[in-house]
């Protein structure tokens, strides 16, 4: 049980960092880069840092299906 309340806040700090980043991306493209800069940088390590975090439950990616 605890692994899958685990797994599930994972997915869910991922949900919420690429959420973040979207925002904060947005207000950085708009300004040419100008504003946000720092800012952004730090949303998306926490993108990758979140996808590694969820990467970890499932090493080998989804199951494939069998060729036919």
């Amino acid at each position: 049980m605890t692994d899958a309340l685990d797994r599930r806040s994972d997915y869910l700090d991922c949900l919420v960092a690429t959420s973040s980043f979207e925002t904060i991306w947005a207000y950085y493209w708009q300004s040419d880069g100008t504003l946000f800069d720092e800012q952004c940088r730090q949303a998306g390590q926490n993108v990758v840092l979140a996808v590694r975090r969820v990467r970890q439950h499932r090493p080998n990616g989804p199951p494939r299906s069998r060729p036919r």
